[in-house]
């Protein structure tokens, strides 16, 4: 039989055999990049160093790493690893790790990298950290302090760990760069002495996708004993750049304004001469192309173009309509024309209008964006009574059912039963608008796949349903005002759960501040159950970092009380969130849970047009995982849910406002959007 050692050398050989096969795909990179260790935080082999993951980059790792803590009886060590740079100087993780015969274990760690250290003064990165957040059992507890200095080739790193689990002490390392791509690797983790080697891809196929491999051995331990890690290093958000393209067009349509960039001479014009109604013609019937609905374009006061339009087709985000909105008009309009007015209608409900001087928009989508910023104006209303519209062919967003196909994704992580089980099913909502802010949803939800703890008499049956009817609801929402919407459902609210599931939302006019109230009554046809929510929160966004901070408070739908706090932060179209809950439940007694959740388009970024119906993924799949971080006794399982806000895929949050990013402080911090939209699905010549 092959030694389980023979195994880790194969394995070796093979990895290093993988990526030097992969070395001609390989870009440039700087010495030093901040890679994971096997401990799953950013490091050398075992210890941290003062460094984070990149800014919007996840790292997903495995290790076969057993720890020297652990009794020599443990066979082996399973370890899976995620991180996340959630800013600049913060990283955030999470862990799984099993050891058979002696632990199953799910934690999380934070480090906290200390800012605005000047560079050039011989004085090191400095950062702080946590490793096994919470309360309960821990087992690979430590909090840390780690300072860095990178001379050349090499980086040093020294710190102190507090344990008690490990990294008890005074802790060091270093790490010489052989070349862009291959690290050697020595350090004292306070227990082992240990040598190892990073092999790791900067940039694969000119992607910002990083594959890493880490053999390490231990030199006062079994020194012939080979550990190793594998990584996958990927950003959240893959950002595109507007191509020359775009301002050739913009050149060759109005040479004059492009090559003086000056305006004056084409605004005197407009004042004189009306505008050019064919071209409002030509631009309706390229919008009703690109398959946007109930598209209307007019003219109001001889000089201002508006454009009513409801997106159905661009689903991760609405600034890729405005874009080609905004960028088919500055192409085609011109005499005449100098303001241009988009309303953006949804479920025949109008959300928000933008304007901006078609001077300035040609101007943005050539290249220059600072004149936009300063011009664009928004609002919730939209003057169109006297706007006098072109005829034309369009899309009626009514009656047109759109079927939206997903997959669900149940699972049971690090339990006392088993490392990882699930069920994945396939969900299917089938989507109606019959009037004006009406939306009836049916789901249907069939099981595909599970693991052997879901089998019939296994301890999660009761997670595993047959296929069946899981909701049929009709949504109705209302605008009370200009910045206050409403939305009341009633009907099949999940599986043999009936009621009403209602929501009442303001927003400030720059989107910084929103309060939202939830009240919801549901009732078991089966058990007579009853459920009673009521809910307030209040939401803070800050729009250069397009955070959202969110805090909730009320009675839960598993009738416990208390609060839940939110940390969300969109890179491009997914979502990262950390958040913590604290409830009573109806027996009395207090919990503490902390979680993340990451929450992304699964659908391409646009979908098929809805001429008859419409067949396309979700506009935002979410995945998430919570641990119990102390309790108010000795026992540390949570056995029901708390905290459970009921979000039904119709809301007014995604449904009306993109996934609550449609407000004047978005849009600004992200206008570049429009651009690469335009560019990329403005309909071809």
């Amino acid at each position: 039989m092959i030694s389980r050692c023979h195994h880790n050398l194969v394995a070796l050989l093979s990895g290093v055999a993988f990526l030097l096969f992969l070395i001609p795909a390989f870009a440039g990179a700087e010495p030093f990049s901040n890679t994971l260790s096997m401990q799953g935080y950013s490091g050398l082999l075992n210890i941290p160093d003062a460094g984070v993951v990149q800014e919007g980059h996840m790292v997903l790792s495995y290790s076969n790493q057993k720890n020297v803590e652990w009794p020599k009886q443990v066979p082996y060590g399973d370890n899976y690893f995620f991180n996340v740079g959630f800013f600049s100087i913060v990283e955030l993780g999470g862990r799984l790790t099993e050891a058979p015969g002696l632990m199953r274990d799910l934690s999380a760690n934070v480090k906290v990298k200390v800012p605005f250290i000047p560079k050039g003064y011989y004085l090191p990165d400095v950062a702080f950290g946590l490793a096994d957040v919470g309360g309960g059992a821990s087992w690979l507890q430590t909090k840390y302090a780690v300072a860095t200095e990178t001379l050349g080739p090499l980086r040093a790193t020294i710190g102190y760990g507090t344990g008690p689990d490990r990294m008890k002490g005074v802790f060091g390392g270093a790490e010489v760069t052989l070349c862009d791509w291959v690290h050697l690797l020595a350090e004292h983790d306070t227990r082992d002495t240990n040598a190892g080697v990073k092999i790791s891809t900067p940039g694969l196929f000119r992607r910002d996708i990083k594959l890493q491999f880490t053999a390490k051995s231990a030199l006062n331990r079994n020194p012939g004993n080979i550990d190793l890690a594998f990584s996958l290093d990927f950003p959240l958000s893959l950002k595109e750049k507007a191509r020359e393209g775009t301002k050739r067009r913009f050149e060759a349509r109005h040479p004059v304004a492009r090559a003086t960039g000056e305006e004056g001479g084409d605004q005197q014009a407009s004042e004189a001469a009306p505008a050019d109604e064919s071209s409002l013609s030509e631009l309706q019937k390229r919008l009703t192309a690109t398959g946007l609905q109930d598209v209307r374009v007019g003219i109001i006061d001889r000089h201002r173009a508006v454009i009513v339009y409801e997106n159905n087709v661009f689903n991760h985000n609405e600034l890729d309509a405005l874009g080609v909105v905004f960028g088919s008009a500055a192409e085609i309009l011109g005499n005449g024309i100098d303001h241009v007015s988009a309303v953006i209608e949804r479920k025949g409900i109008k959300v928000m209008t933008v304007s901006a001087p078609l001077s300035d928009l040609q101007d943005f989508f050539y290249g220059d964006e600072r004149k936009l910023k300063e011009s664009l104006a928004t609002g919730t209303e939209a003057d169109l009574a006297q706007a006098r519209f072109v005829d034309g062919k369009t899309i009626s967003s009514y009656f047109k059912p759109t079927v939206v196909l997903w997959p669900g994704l149940t699972t049971f992580v690090g339990t006392e039963v088993g490392l990882f089980d699930y069920l994945l099913s396939l969900k299917a909502d089938l989507f109606v608008t019959p009037w004006k802010g009406a939306i009836v949803n049916v789901r249907g939800d069939i099981p595909l796949s599970w693991s052997e703890n879901l089998e019939d008499g296994k301890l999660y049956r009761r997670a595993r349903h047959d296929p069946r009817l899981e909701r049929a609801m009709l949504f109705q929402a209302v605008k009370l005002t200009p910045s206050l919407y409403a939305q009341a459902g009633v009907g099949k609210i999940y599986g043999d759960i009936n009621g009403t599931l209602n929501e009442m939302m303001w927003t400030s006019p720059e989107g910084k501040h929103r309060f939202r109230l939830k009240q919801a009554y549901g009732e078991n046809s089966e058990t007579n159950a009853k459920s009673e929510v009521y809910l307030g929160s209040y939401r803070y966004y800050f729009s250069p970092l397009n955070v959202f901070l969110e805090g909730t408070a009320g009675r839960f739908w598993e009738q416990d009380t208390g609060g839940t706090a939110e940390l969300k932060r969109f890179f491009g179209d997914t979502a990262f969130s950390a958040y913590y809950k604290n409830a009573k439940t109806q027996e009395g007694k207090r919990w503490q849970v902390g979680g993340v959740q990451i929450s992304f388009p699964l659908t391409p970024r646009k979908d098929m047009k809805p001429l008859y119906a419409q067949l396309r993924g979700t506009e935002e799949w979410s995945y998430s995982q919570e641990t119990v971080i102390s309790t108010g006794g000795p026992n540390s399982v949570l056995h029901q849910s708390i905290g459970i806000n009921p979000e039904a895929s119709v809301n007014l949050q995604n449904v009306y406002f993109n996934r609550d990013r449609l407000n004047r402080s978005y849009l600004l911090e992200n206008l570049q959007r429009m651009s690469e939209a335009y560019e990329k699905y403005r309909p071809k010549e």
